[in-house]
């Protein structure tokens, strides 16, 4: 199992879901964008203008950028 997270331009985090596979992650991202309907860096009904990422899910887990310098969602291995 892998733990999907989002964390705030405060360092806050909750997490967004819970995902058999990695493969799985853009995907709940960009459900969870759709829902939640985030204001992402300050822009209301925001729109994943490109994505980013970086790390290891095996080891520090990956980090998603979906469009915003201060928020992030985050992959890790239960």
């Amino acid at each position: 199992m892998y733990n999907l997270v989002f964390t705030d331009y405060n360092g806050d985090g909750w997490l967004v879901a819970k995902l058999n596979s990695p493969d799985d992650a853009f995907k709940a991202i960009t459900k969870d964008v759709k829902a939640r309907k985030f204001v992402l860096a300050g822009i209301q009904n925001f729109k994943i203008p490109y994505v980013r990422w970086w790390g290891d899910v095996e080891t520090t887990g990956i980090t998603y950028d979906v469009g915003s310098h201060t928020e992030f969602y985050h992959l890790y291995k239960e």
